[in-house]
């Protein structure tokens, strides 16, 4: 799906967005396109980078999660806020996208490098390290964090509310209740 999400996403750049253009209309077509054209190879393109980002990127943002609830809890009643759990994800979330950030950029660019019919047998990119050589060669060394700001922007609210409410839910499933700062 991630493959499918990034040939999606890159199929209209540079173009007006008309629908009727589009090479994919869904992400099952997308998938479907790219296995008949690249094969096996093609589908699963990417997943060695997708797990270098995703493995340690969880272990961080779950590592700093806890971390910061025990860091920012009350010292009197050992008990976090609504407040708490809502900074502590947000603040997780960052440090997990600034921790993998680089490897989301090279799985991206080896995802959206496609076979075009007729063109080319080859991609531009033979694997993670050569995607991270040519990057850099090509757009510098910092291609590797170029849109960071702007997902640090997007992280901090998305993972605040997404572990403000998972703990939330968790505190009213155990009947526990998360002390709210006072208004």
């Amino acid at each position: 799906m991630e493959l499918a999400k990034t040939r999606m996403q890159m199929q209209s750049l540079g173009e007006k967005s008309d629908r009727s253009n589009s090479k994919y209309s869904s992400a099952f077509d997308c998938l479907r396109k790219v296995f008949r054209t690249e094969g096996f190879a093609g589908v699963t393109r990417g997943m060695a980078s997708t797990a270098v980002r995703e493995i340690p990127g969880f272990g961080v943002y779950f590592l700093s999660y806890e971390w910061l609830c025990r860091s920012l809890r009350s010292t009197d009643t050992g008990q976090g806020s609504l407040f708490v759990f809502f900074i502590a994800g947000g603040l997780a979330g960052c440090i997990s996208w600034t921790a993998t950030y680089p490897a989301d950029v090279i799985k991206s660019r080896l995802q959206a490098d496609e076979i075009v019919p007729g063109q080319s047998t080859r991609y531009r990119y033979n694997g993670i390290v050569d995607c991270v050589r040519k990057s850099i060669a090509t757009d510098g060394v910092r291609v590797l964090v170029r849109g960071l700001n702007t997902t640090l922007a997007r992280a901090f609210p998305t993972n605040a509310a997404t572990l403000g409410v998972v703990a939330q839910f968790h505190h009213y499933v155990r009947g526990d209740v998360i002390e709210r700062e006072p208004s």
